[in-house]
């Protein structure tokens, strides 16, 4: 079934809109306000109706509908947007065009009989409350009594059939079933046999994550509502404890297992119930010959239950990929993996790569096993080795099931720095899983960093409605980024009483304190408990905050501790990156020369993409040069590589050729990420447009840096935009507006280090003007 208006097509099962032969690219939220408006094409639909709708279990502001139907307009900008979605002033918004109904045709007389059965017999299932789990259950019920019997025994015929006509076309097409607050019960293993331990557990999870339409009561959900029982975080769950915390978190179904001995034989036992009433949803037992069938008669188990639960047939065929072919076929290999996602949790992320490393070595094409020791590896700064992983799963992606495949080309596309395909993966993503948090929080991230962060704050949002205790450590990246600082304060603070430990919530509040001078809080955030094992982190933002005020020798002297600390942890990579950062620095504050000599000492860095920007923009632009003749200039589908860096490199060597137009032109390319990698795309453009005679656009751009300070990540290129724009406005013979500038910058700059270049010209040249 689908809905044709004007020249689009709306397809409501796949979630797929067309206009004309193209497909729209619409966000989950936009498209869900396009069909309601579709459904309901005849009458205005008040903004209340649509909140109520759209957001049934938060209080969002106005806007947030007004940004929606904005982006839905934008949208169908090409059919006339306005014209398609009308705004009726005071009431609300409808549909400017008929809606006809397609492929439905034959079905609507069923349609309009149904409508009346479901008056009487309440067939259809809603979402909010836990269903009679049988088909056609008051049907059933009203079959089962005697005066029930009579009642149907004296309709017609023709009645009868209608109704069972009716009924079953409810049954299939009822509401999609989404169970959102399911219960997972520790797998108990009775058998004594430690291939067992946490491997079946895992197993179910794997096999219920599969679907859309059963969304698990998330670990650090668990935790907190534990807390609240005033038990132990990862108290076990058993099957009381899961029932009591079933009900404590307001969920609907607990789901267990078990596994025992019977003779030679294994017992596997699988039973839902409502934690609500007690009373049994679903149950099931098999007995099976030898562990070889564990998996397979877990799978069959589960789609069972599943099917008890509400899905439908065809739901459940869509996603339902035998577990032995979607992940592994051995037990030993998915015990080790169980194992290891445990470890990583207790922030045992070393030993946890042990451990999968053995499961590979079992089963080498266990393609999560892949992803979650790339995942691992990266958290631990290991890029390379992540990425092999990275690519390996992505190699093996066909056999996993469609969530698994979702999750690791996620992955694959974040790890290997290609955030373009990574948010295309994503939106696709929470299109089929709209209540996965972990989708929602991995397009934040994306979003983010590619200095989107309107849409990084708007996907973060999201997904703490779906699971408020994950993802606030995104969401307070993403405010920073945007230059909300109250916002991401809050944020940070947050996440800080829910438990996380996270070094960056600290950093952040560095961050943060050294933007608004709150030396106090900068401070406190040094604790040895923050900053042990972090070292090098804490001491690039120290750098940073004080690069911010002018104490330029400080700044150098702490990023070569960071540099050191680097190497004493054996990480060479991360060392040679925080030097490069150094002479970055030095560059940035006009001392090019030291900043030459500094690169000069790292063998190997004019192939890489920072080496060669940075020694560009110190003056020699020989290592540009010959970084764009050679391979490694080619697009490689990570973004900022082919985004940022390569137009940068092409617009410095057109600044070393006088060609500044040309260089302005290379740039281009890097406009819609120009907060990617800080504010060194617009810095540059400001300087080519101020050599190009442009002062005006330079001034547009400088302003550009200075009323976003968050995107700089700290960059004493903010605190210098004000001089350049001193400049500037001078040049373009704007006195007052220079002065202005002038005094912000040696404001800026009171404390910095005595004799400081920039500093001295800045008080001469604003003493000239007076």
């Amino acid at each position: 079934m689908f809905y044709r208006f004007g020249e689009c097509r709306l397809d409501p099962v796949r979630r797929v809109l067309t206009q004309g032969e193209s497909e729209v690219s619409l966000t989950p939220k936009t498209f869900d306000l396009l069909f309601y408006l579709v459904q309901n094409p005849d009458r205005v639909v008040s903004k209340d109706e649509l909140f109520a709708h759209l957001w049934p279990d938060s209080f969002v502001e106005e806007r947030n509908l007004s940004q929606h139907v904005f982006l839905l307009r934008k949208a169908l900008a090409g059919a006339d947007g306005e014209r398609l979605i009308l705004t009726v002033p005071g009431r609300g918004y409808r549909l400017g065009v008929e809606v006809e109904l397609e492929g439905a045709k034959e079905a609507a007389p069923e349609q309009v009989t149904l409508q009346a059965v479901q008056t009487s017999t309440t067939i259809v299932v809603e979402d909010s409350a836990l269903p009679d789990l049988s088909p056609m259950p008051h049907l059933r019920r009203l079959m089962a009594s005697r005066r029930g019997r009579w009642k149907l025994a004296g309709w017609s015929a023709a009645g009868l059939a209608v109704l069972i006509a009716a009924g079953a076309y409810a049954w299939i097409n009822r509401p999609r079933p989404v169970l959102r607050k399911v219960v997972l019960a520790e797998f108990q293993n009775h058998t004594g046999e430690a291939v067992f331990d946490a491997t079946l557990q895992s197993a179910l999870r794997m096999e219920l994550e599969q679907t859309p339409y059963i969304l698990l009561l998330s670990p650090s959900q668990v935790n907190e509502t534990l807390a609240s029982m005033r038990l132990p975080r990862n108290t076990p769950l058993t099957q009381d404890v899961a029932h009591d915390l079933c009900q404590r978190a307001n969920q609907q179904v607990v789901i267990n297992g078990d596994i025992s001995r019977v003779g030679t034989r294994y017992r596997i036992s699988l039973q839902a119930t409502n934690c609500q009433t007690g009373a049994l949803v679903a149950g099931e037992q098999r007995t099976i010959s030898d562990e070889n069938n564990v998996l397979a008669a877990m799978d069959a188990m589960t789609h069972s239950l599943r099917r008890e639960i509400g899905e439908s047939r065809h739901q459940i065929a869509a996603f339902d990929a035998p577990l032995d072919k979607a992940t592994t076929s051995s037990l030993e290999a998915l015990r080790d993996y169980s194992r290891a996602v445990s470890l990583n949790t207790k922030g045992q992320g070393k030993e946890a790569i042990v451990l999968l490393e053995h499961a590979l070595a079992i089963d080498p094409t266990f393609a999560e096993a892949w992803r979650r020791m790339g995942t691992i590896r990266l958290s631990l700064f290991q890029t390379d080795e992540a990425q092999k992983d990275y690519k390996k799963a992505f190699e093996l992606r066909a056999n996993t099931s469609e969530s698994e495949r979702m999750d690791i080309e996620l992955a694959y596309y974040m790890g290997m720095g290609d955030y373009d395909h990574a948010i295309e993966s994503a939106r696709a993503a929470v299109a089929v899983y709209p209540d996965v948090e972990r989708l929602w929080a991995n397009l934040c991230e994306s979003y983010r960093l590619l200095g989107r962060f309107p849409e990084a704050i708007e996907a973060c949002e999201h997904a703490i409605r779906i699971d408020p205790s994950r993802s606030l450590i995104r969401l307070a990246f993403a405010y920073f980024g945007a230059s909300r600082f109250a916002d991401s304060r809050r944020a940070t603070m947050l996440a800080l009483s829910h438990g996380d430990k996270n070094y960056g919530l600290h950093t952040n509040l560095m961050r943060i304190a050294a933007i608004e001078g709150d030396d106090a809080t900068f401070q406190q955030q040094l604790d040895p408990a923050f900053t042990k094992g972090n070292e090098m982190m804490f001491l690039n933002v120290q750098a940073s905050a004080h690069a911010w005020t002018g104490h330029l020798n400080k700044a150098l002297d702490e990023l070569e501790r960071s540099a050191q600390a680097a190497e004493k942890d054996g990480n060479a990579d991360a060392a040679k990156q925080v030097r490069v950062g150094e002479a970055e620095m030095l560059v940035e504050f006009d001392r090019p020369a030291d900043a030459i000599r500094l690169l000069g000492k790292l063998p190997g860095v004019e192939k890489t993409d920072a080496g060669a920007i940075v020694l560009a923009a110190a003056g020699d632009p020989s290592a540009a040069r010959r970084y764009l003749a050679g391979p490694d200039a080619a697009p490689n589908q990570v973004t900022f590589h082919d985004k940022v860096s390569l137009p940068m490199l092409r617009a410095l060597v057109a600044e070393a050729d006088h060609k500044p137009l040309d260089g302005l032109k290379a740039l281009d390319e890097s406009r819609p990420y120009q907060f990617a990698d800080g504010v060194q795309v617009p810095w540059l453009r400001a300087r080519l447009e101020e050599q190009a005679g442009q002062t005006e656009a330079a001034i547009q751009d400088l302003r550009l840096i200075v009323a976003n300070p968050g995107a700089s990540r700290l960059d004493p290129l903010v605190r210098l935009a004000h001089l350049r724009l001193a400049r500037d406005l001078r040049a373009n013979q704007q006195m007052e507006p220079a002065r202005a500038e002038y005094r912000t910058f040696l404001d800026c700059m009171k404390g910095a280090d005595p004799g400081l270049q920039l500093v001295t010209a800045a008080r001469s040249e604003l003493a000239q003007l007076k």
